[in-house]
């Protein structure tokens, strides 16, 4: 043995004895600077051989200390982090070649994983690798490791196909330690310089190979991210060119853990709710079944608690009493028939006890009772509200009373009148015997029983079969009654379609024969006018869409009266026809005798025009007028007097269009200023009236009181002495809220737009913010917050959906950095997937405003759905764009997608619910309304084009065990570069770095001395 040999062994012998006796006696690492320091200096050795003696010195298995002692050495000496990895392969299994009479035992994968661990860190955290050389070698250090583990699983595999599918947890976990320590390693700044500057490319594809093989390997194991971004790594710069599809970028954002809670009901409802009703119950079904699978407790319990959160909204909003009535029917009626129909798949009596769970989280008194009266009234209508939710629940058997109460603390409380259960195909035989049950029905629809689903249902099956019967006084009969209570369409629109109701009623309208041979002519008249009001009535209060109306070719009389209904037209235009009509509507209305008395309207006026010609001549008879009194042809008082006729019943509606020809005529131009307001007065004030047509009159008024308010107070403006012109429009402002379209007025876009710090955006963002911290309330705060989601439709409409997306991007960011991510992630869900309406008016909405002054285009704004679709289908984009913007963009399409799958076969729940009281339209169970209301067709056949590789790894991601979210592997994306800029993928390592925390490394000896093993060959040879 020559005095070399001897040395080294005495070296390692005393290395040997210090770390020994540091085990022996837990010494702690913080004391061994000192000694490690002086032998270092004295009794130098390989950093592998001293990595080794600090692996074999204390007792099998893992230690604590044996991290703390590298780590220390790792500070004291000149070894590296690739001392200690090759010092790792070398005693575990996966060496390529261990010497056969080796009877040394290999480390086992937790010891492994430990180290591994510490490597995770210190280059996590930047502390290593130090120096271009430690880099270099800590990479070809790493690629070895990568193939000889790969290599001896393989093996495995080919012998057992099994161990493929069952591997064992241990090595699961060590491999996901490796990968992390790769990716760790390959997006260290220092390292990617190295890699981009001095490796030649068949060294770079070889180590991007064996990522991509390990990853491979690791994938299929692993229920965290960590084996596809490893493999993207191997993909992106300095290995690879990056290349992505979305479905890969997605890979490599973690999900969040997912949150149901009543405040994404609490959104859903808001949505639903806001406007026209949106309720339709597939698309109910389909929200809740993707939200909640399997959950029934959770669902029926938040259901319940949102409905009333949305109640107190809109009381605390304070809202009228007829949009109030909207929300309490859907508590007291439509809320027990969902459950009912839910309760198809409970066990018996689970029903009770879901709604007594629901019941004790629903604060009735969120108002302070003392803080002003209408705060007690407040609290007073949710209590009602409550007890005729439970009166209903008990209606439909799903519990009884003495349990309910005695939830509610009102066991004391006498029990109502009981009420009898109504069955929709019973109450539509009672109508068509006897028409006059309708008016009953109809007032029976603000009672809150429980029955408003069977009378909708009969409602709307009698106007059906009444179209198909012609018989049109009795379709007057109900025309009228549902006209003169308006609001209650949005209790019957809460089970039906608009077209259900409006589609007959137009299709009548268009078929109508006009006999000229008939006895009389104004009865065929006032039932026209009947079935017309309504129509309008509705398409006015809902700012419907032509296409939601039913489908009818443009010629009709229903579309040219949409598309002209404020529009006069030159004389000269008229057909021959049209002006034999014109002159003799001028006659009737104006013609006096030698008295100077009007003649009246006659049936021979009418017999040679059919109501539909009348209408559509109504705004150029208007025009005529006007023109005639202005040239003094016509004097005034005979004006007046022939406007009398237009206030009897049946020729009311006429009143619509002729009063929009006033709005959008200018005051200016035309010197009949004063005509025109002496017309208005006798119109909007008349003299007198009669019953029936003074209901008729009240639904005009609510129809063009805001765009001829709008009219009147510009000419006030312009003439502010007048005194003529507030009186007409105090006659108007009680019927300004008329409509419940989802749109807000002026005076909400005007304190949306000048709040402080972003106006319209800050309104956005205070909306994402105070729904996601509310929700992290819990129960603590019983008063709902408060939300409108008009404030949303208006931000789409006046920044499009592109900017409003970005805003609740950067939002859902702000808040997962806040810890709330969740939150925000499932209110942005609920919000992309609330239900809206048509989101472009159509041409003959847009007339419906009567203050346009010509047809306005189409314009099919884009919507949130397909806002979000687009940037996920811009990989390059999303490759250039922040790391957390993309998280939170691949997060909320995620959530999105999920929320929008509809089940492959939704069954509805077999209960013993009449199937009548749900949705009406039979058809809209099997088609239609399958898809979220949101953009009816457009935006569900977006949904449901998702790119199918995208949408793949959307469901995989979603189903991965929710353990993973906490597992240390599981890393988050860099937040401090952009997600892939044009040097690599940043990701940072939070994820891993709060357990492993960070590394680096430094040494410039032979980084394979002293160890007797072979760790594969030269693939990353830089020689």
């Amino acid at each position: 043995m020559d005095s070399s040999t001897s040395k080294s062994n005495h070296a390692i012998e005393q290395w040997t004895t210090l770390f020994t006796t540091c085990f022996g006696h837990r010494i702690r690492a913080t004391q061994l600077s000192k000694p490690i320091s002086e032998l270092w200096k004295t009794q130098p050795i390989t950093g592998t051989r001293l990595a080794s003696i600090v692996f074999t010195s204390g007792a099998s298995g893992v230690d604590p200390l044996i991290n703390e002692y590298l780590e220390q050495i790792l500070r004291t000496t000149s070894i590296d982090t690739c001392d200690i990895l090759i010092a790792l392969l070398a005693h575990s299994r996966y060496a390529l070649k261990r010497k056969a009479e080796s009877s040394v035992t290999p480390m086992s994968n937790a010891f492994l994983e430990h180290v591994l661990s510490l490597l995770v860190r210190l280059v996590a955290a930047g502390d290593r690798p130090k120096t271009a050389r430690e880099a270099r070698n800590v990479v070809r250090a790493l690629g070895e490791c990568l193939t000889a583990c790969r290599a001896h699983e393989m093996v495995l595999i080919m012998q057992n196909v099994d161990a493929m599918q069952t591997p064992d947890p241990q090595v699961v976990t060590s491999f996901e330690t490796l990968a992390t320590l790769a990716i760790a390693i390959l997006n260290n700044p220092r390292v990617k310089s190295d890699i981009n500057d001095k490796w030649p490319e068949d060294l770079k594809q070889k180590l991007a190979t064996a990522c991509s093989e390990f990853s491979e390997l690791i994938s299929p194991w692993s229920h965290s991210q960590i084996g596809p971004r490893l493999h993207m790594m191997a993909k992106t710069p300095p290995l690879g060119k990056p290349d992505f599809s979305t479905a890969e970028i997605a890979t490599a954002v973690n999900d969040l853990p997912i949150t149901n809670s009543r405040v994404g009901l609490y959104t859903y409802l808001n949505a639903a709710l806001s406007g026209r009703p949106l309720t339709d119950d597939m698309s109910l079904f389909n929200y809740l079944h993707a939200k909640y699978q399997n959950d029934t407790q959770s669902l029926v319990s938040d259901l319940v608690v949102a409905s009333f959160d949305t109640l107190a909204n809109a009381l605390q909003q304070r809202q009228s009493s007829n949009h109030i009535l909207c929300y309490r029917s859907f508590i007291a009626n439509k809320l027990p028939l969902l459950i009912t129909t839910l309760s198809g798949s409970f066990a018996p009596m689970t029903s009770q006890v879901y709604i007594q769970m629901a019941l004790g989280r629903v604060d009735v008194h969120p108002f302070p009772p003392l803080s002003s009266d209408n705060d007690t009234a407040n609290n007073e209508i949710l209590k009602k509200s409550r007890q005729e939710f439970v009166q209903a629940c008990i209606l439909f058997g799903l519990g009884n009373e003495q349990a309910f109460h005695s939830v509610m603390g009102d066991s004391s409380t006498p029990a109502t009148s009981r009420v009898i259960r109504y069955h929709r195909q019973s109450l539509t035989q009672q109508c068509i015997a006897n028409i006059h049950r309708v008016e009953e029905l109809a007032r029976e629809l603000e009672s809150m029983n429980g029955n408003a689903g069977a009378i909708s249902g009969a409602l709307v099956d009698t106007i059906q079969h009444l179209y198909a019967a012609k018989e049109t006084m009795s379709l007057r009969t109900l025309c009228n009654t549902l006209s003169r209570r308006l609001p209650l369409m949005d209790i019957i629109l809460q089970y039906a379609q608009p077209a259900d109701v409006l589609s007959p009623l137009c299709s009548l309208l268009n078929e109508w024969t006009h006999d000229e041979d008939q006895s009389e002519f104004q009865p065929p008249y006032e039932e026209f006018a009947s079935v017309l009001l309504l129509v309008l009535a509705t398409i006015h209060r809902y700012q419907l869409a032509d296409t939601e109306i039913g489908a009818f070719p443009s010629d009709t009389f229903i579309m040219k009266l949409l598309n002209e209904l404020s529009t006069s037209v030159s004389v000269s235009t008229l057909d021959d026809e049209q002006q034999k009509q014109l002159t003799k509507w001028v006659q009737g209305l104006y013609a006096t005798d030698e008295n100077g008395e009007t003649n009246g309207i006659s049936d021979e006026t009418m017999s040679h025009c059919p109501p539909q010609a009348f209408y559509l001549l109504v705004p150029t008879l208007f025009e005529q007028s006007v023109q005639a009194c202005k040239l003094m042809i016509l004097a005034m008082n005979t004006l007046k007097g022939g406007l009398e006729f237009l206030l009897e019943p049946f020729l009311l509606p006429s009143l619509i269009g002729g009063l929009g020809w006033v709005t959008k005529h200018s005051w200016e131009d035309h010197g009949d200023t004063e005509i025109l307001l002496q017309m208005l007065r006798k119109l909007l004030q008349p003299d007198s009236i009669s019953g029936d047509a003074q209901a008729m009159h009240q639904t005009i008024l609510g129809m063009i009181a805001r765009p001829l308010v709008m009219s009147l107070r510009d000419l006030q403006r312009r003439q502010p002495k007048r005194k003529d012109v507030g009186p007409l429009v105090e006659v108007l402002e009680p019927h300004l809220n008329s409509q419940r379209s989802g749109q807000c007025s002026s005076a909400e876009v005007n304190q949306w737009c000048t709040i402080p710090e972003g106006g319209m955006r800050a309104t956005v963002r205070s909306i994402i913010r105070g729904l996601a911290r509310w929700s992290s309330q819990g129960s603590a705060n019983s008063m709902p917050f408060n939300y409108t989601h008009r404030a949303i439709t208006s931000a789409l409409s006046m920044l499009g959906a592109d900017e409003v997306l970005a805003i609740m991007l950067d939002e859902v960011r702000s808040q997962t950095q806040a810890g709330s991510g969740s939150a925000a992630l499932e209110v942005a869900t609920t919000i992309v997937c609330a239900p809206s309406p048509t989101s472009a008016l159509s041409q003959a909405n847009a007339l419906m405003q009567f203050d346009q002054s010509s047809p306005q285009h189409v314009n099919q704004r884009r919507t949130l759905r397909q806002a979000l679709q687009a940037r996920l289908e811009e990989p390059k984009e999303l490759l250039s764009a922040e790391t957390e913007r993309v998280e939170a963009l691949v997060r909320l399409g995620r959530r999105v997608e999920a929320q929008l799958a509809v089940p492959p076969q939704l069954s509805m729940p077999m209960t013993s619910l009449d199937l009548g009281d749900m949705n009406i339209a039979s058809t809209d169970m099997l088609t239609g309304d399958m898809q979220m209301n949101d953009d009816t067709t457009s935006e569900a056949a977006t949904a449901a084009a998702v790119d199918q590789e995208f949408t793949n790894s959307m469901d995989q991601s979603l189903q991965m065990d929710t353990s993973s979210i906490n597992d240390p592997n599981a890393m988050s994306l860099d937040i401090s570069n952009n997600l892939f800029d044009g040097s690599g993928m940043g990701f940072d390592l939070t994820g891993a770095s709060q357990q492993h925390n960070h590394g680096q490394m430094n040494n410039d000896d032979d980084i394979f001395a002293g160890l007797d093993m072979d760790l594969g060959g030269d693939d990353f040879d830089f020689s």
